[in-house]
């Protein structure tokens, strides 16, 4: 069993791997910390790690500030030290106000060019009737109808709309947050905690298949950075995961990852969104998934047991 357990590097006396036959899917660990003591800036006092929690999502349901959501239980947590570059993007639209002076000019508008292109392709004339307008369709059978019409309308000259009605530029609507991390994941002995981690974040991204056309929904990821006060969502979608391999390769690994995680929150965009984290409603299961028994489950609290790189530690 890999649970209430912490990945992080080795230490350089130990040398086994007593965890090469545990299914890391099976029995996915509480808490996966990469890079660990080995990689210089761990050890550094004020470094910025990012902290990636899969949970559950059992239910969406519609109604509030966008929607409510229903968890389950909590599973890995990620913990990568934070790039070199964190790119946040919140995006607002802005558009000109519909006035009503804006909507008639552009009904005038409109009706004017319709009306002039319609002179044109009917022959010219001041004062068009429709036994003139009819004569375009002279031409003998369908082809020749439509090609009389296109002749005409390739000699249409028509002077453009020269008016303009100036409105407010109103604010509409802002788009959810979105986040894109890109993690620089070294493991120094054989690449093979790199890959799990990184194939179990893969996995949570995905949807489970169930009976027929049912499937269970990805996992949403809780986002924060610690110390705390630069990131903070609450719920968030992984819209993306590339993972690059890097050589050197050593018995079948990569020792390097150059992993791409791109995230969409999940909560609509106001002011609170930014201070909390999320205005959307987030609910425990209604049962315990573990028995079924109706009762809100005890979401995990994982505990920090130390497993150094290729060795599992396991708690007492």
């Amino acid at each position: 069993m890999l649970e209430n357990s912490t990945w992080s590097p080795r230490t350089s006396d130990e040398t086994t791997f007593e965890s090469r036959n545990d299914d890391i899917f099976a029995n996915p660990p509480q808490n996966i910390q990469i890079p660990g003591g080995f990689f210089p800036h761990a050890a550094f006092k004020d470094a910025l790690w990012i902290t990636l929690q899969a949970k559950e999502l059992s239910k969406i349901h519609t109604g509030g500030r966008g929607g409510n959501l229903t968890l389950g239980r909590t599973k890995t947590k990620f913990k990568f030290l934070a790039p070199p570059a964190i790119v946040e993007m919140h995006n607002h639209d802005w558009t000109e106000y519909a006035s009503m002076a804006s909507r008639m000019l552009e009904k005038i508008r409109s009706a004017e060019t319709g009306w002039e292109q319609l002179k044109a392709v009917a022959g010219g004339t001041k004062n068009m009737t429709w036994d003139s307008f009819k004569t375009v369709f002279n031409a003998e059978g369908i082809t020749g109808k439509l090609q009389a019409v296109a002749n005409a309308a390739t000699r249409v000259n028509l002077p453009a709309p020269n008016r303009k009605v100036d409105t407010p530029l109103t604010y509409s609507n802002s788009q959810r947050r979105q986040l894109q991390l890109e993690f620089q994941l070294a493991d120094s002995q054989g690449g093979r905690l790199v890959v799990q981690a990184v194939k179990l974040m893969q996995s949570y991204a995905a949807a489970t298949t169930g009976d027929g056309v049912n499937i269970g929904f990805p996992h949403i990821w809780k986002i924060q950075s610690e110390p705390e006060g630069l990131i903070l969502m609450e719920a968030a979608a992984m819209t993306s995961i590339q993972p690059t391999w890097q050589y050197p390769f050593i018995h079948g690994y990569p020792t390097r990852c150059e992993l791409t995680v791109s995230f969409t929150d999940m909560s609509p965009l106001f002011q609170k969104t930014i201070t909390t984290g999320t205005l959307i409603t987030i609910h425990p299961a209604s049962k315990n998934l573990d028995t079924g028994e109706e009762k809100p489950p005890v979401l995990n609290n994982p505990r920090t047991t130390t497993i150094r790189q290729g060795t599992w530690s396991r708690p007492k």
